[in-house]
């Protein structure tokens, strides 16, 4: 496929076939009107070489001609920061603000502590390290162009080989969230990726002379190609394609929290931008009359570039700042990737809810990491056991899960398309079940009292009992031969009958209850009983012995 374009603002013609520069000139396929110029930020050390942000913004350079790490102030004051061996040419930083270089002519790494106290770190174990990266746990990983291998250092200085690329020269280094590493290999065309193991392969081939290299969220590597100025990604299976075009000689490589990457160049003193999709477009000039030897993006999307400032050491470099423009809104340059969050904490729901609730602490404020727009909570026990936090609602309860099963939760943390990788883990949180509900008593009744009787002697058998009723209480009577002697021992024989009256007790008529019961010869127990709301209380009872 042959494309046909004309870049009127730089007055060229460029002819493209798809995937190739077929010129020169083939910097001329990016669109650029809305080009926002660099502006110089300040003075860096001569032949200024990396570049590293810490978090309040301060950038840090090392200069090869003159052994040193220079530090520049967003405000745009330069001083040393410390002395390093010979010839650092590849510089880095950890978490924690300390600095580490590469030294060429040394062949060993050099640490610098944010209070500028400087240190041999270790040995770079290979020859010529030409390029450095340090992982989460502050590892310190050295690309050895002459003896194409990979030293690894330990924070307490112990190195060693981790392993080999494979005889191609590696000019460039990243390390990825899961402690892999990967060379661009400038000698043939490919790179090499090393498991924390030390197992070295061949992850896939580039274009050529791949100089500079970066890997996103989800493991795939891109690879700036000096000779063809394009750009390679390689997905993590080892699927190896051409993203897009860049300008005339693409020195330095960087990519955002969005996935775009950014590549800075040898004879074009520009930067160009490469979508996901591989649209190019040039992103702003590079800043000073020469190649940028160093490129980086902050957390507000700004890139910065390390300029020399002439083409022999010794000159003073300068490092320039391009701020994001907006268009419609949306900026051209996305903030940097975020930094992994810290491990979140848990704690079960309420019982019966199958539910935990789990806090991340958010990431603090950085000029080197993008800000999260939200962190993505699982189970490691259940990937699918999830919720979302965000900055201002650092907690979110996770459902579903299920009762006595112990859970740990990891957090990730999104910003754009980009999510880290997951989190330590927290702490264990096991929902509980609903506890079973206490009995409420059944409260035992009182009985009704023992009913105040005025008996009456038996009259041919006939006895009655006036009663002083009580409120809500009923009375039954009734005669049993229990006694002995009786020849009915045992058995109720007799019941009577008990009636509302009322009698006169002076001028007025009082309400009673009168109980009624006809008995026969013999001797008898005769019971009167007060029932209150279906419970019978105490009994009045009288023993009768009817002769006839």
């Amino acid at each position: 496929m042959l494309n046909l374009v004309i870049d009127l603002s730089r007055r060229r013609l460029a002819v493209v076939l798809a995937g190739t520069c077929a010129l020169l000139l083939c910097a001329a396929v990016f669109a650029s009107s809305a080009q926002a110029a660099a502006t110089l930020l300040g003075a860096t050390g001569s032949d200024p070489r990396g570049f590293a942000i810490d978090s309040a913004g301060n950038i840090y350079t090392a200069s090869p001609s003159t052994s040193n790490v220079t530090k520049l102030t967003p405000g745009g004051t330069s001083t040393i920061l410390g002395t390093t061996a010979s010839g650092p040419v590849a510089i880095t930083i950890d978490s924690s603000g300390n600095v580490y270089t590469a030294n060429s002519y040394y062949n060993d790494v050099t640490k610098i502590t944010p209070g500028g106290v400087s240190s041999l770190l270790g040995l770079a174990g290979g020859i010529t390290p030409v390029a450095i990266a340090v992982d989460w746990a502050r590892n310190v990983y050295i690309a050895n162009q002459t003896s194409s291998n990979v030293t690894k250092i330990t924070p307490d200085g112990t190195s060693a080989i981790l392993g080999s690329t494979g005889g191609n020269q590696p000019r460039a280094i990243a390390v990825d969230s899961a402690g892999n590493v990967y060379t661009a290999n400038i000698d043939q065309d490919t790179v090499s990726k090393i498991t924390p193991d030390g197992t070295s392969t061949i992850l896939g081939t580039t274009g050529d002379q791949p100089i500079a290299i970066t890997v996103d969220s989800a493991g795939n590597v891109y690879t700036a190609n000096y000779g063809p100025s394009n750009v390679s990604k390689i997905t993590p299976n080892g699927n190896s394609t051409i993203l897009g075009l860049t300008g005339s000689s693409p020195w330095k490589i960087a990519i955002d929290s969005a996935g775009n990457i950014y590549t800075a160049h040898l004879n074009d003193q520009n930067v160009t931008k490469l979508t996901p999709g591989g649209q190019s477009s040039v992103v702003s000039d590079s800043g000073g009359s020469y190649a940028a030897n160093a490129m980086t993006i902050d957390s507000a999307g700004n890139i910065y570039t390390a300029v020399p400032g002439g083409l022999f050491p010794g000159v003073t470099g300068n490092v320039w700042k391009i701020a994001p423009t907006l268009t419609g809104g949306i900026p051209d340059i996305f903030p940097a990737p975020p930094a992994p969050p810290s491990a979140p904490t848990a704690s079960a729901g309420s019982p019966g809810s199958g539910t935990a609730t789990v806090a991340v602490a958010v990431n603090p404020i950085s000029a080197a990491f993008g800000a999260p727009s939200s962190y993505t909570i699982s189970s490691t026990q259940d990937g699918s056991k999830s919720c979302e936090a965000t900055r201002i609602n650092p907690s979110c309860s996770v459902t579903g899960l299920t009762i006595g099963t112990a859970y740990t939760f990891t957090a990730r943390a999104n910003l754009n398309s980009w999510q880290t990788a997951a989190s330590a883990a927290s702490n264990s949180a096991t929902p509980t079940p609903e506890p079973t509900p206490t009995p409420t008593p059944t409260p035992t009744p009182t009985p009704t009292p023992k009913p105040a009787t005025n008996w009456s002697s038996p009259k041919q058998g006939l006895i009655s009992a006036i009663i002083m009723p009580q409120p809500g209480v009923s009375y039954t009577v009734d005669a049993s031969s229990k006694l002995a002697g009786s020849s009915a021992v045992g058995k109720k024989l007799i019941k009577g009958s008990c009636k509302n009256i009322k009698i006169k007790q002076g001028k007025k008529k009082v309400a009673r209850v009168s109980c009624r019961i006809k008995l026969t010869k013999g001797k008898w127990l005769v019971s009167i009983r007060p029932k209150k709301n279906g419970v019978f209380g105490i009994v009045n009872s009288k023993i009768y012995t009817i002769k006839k």
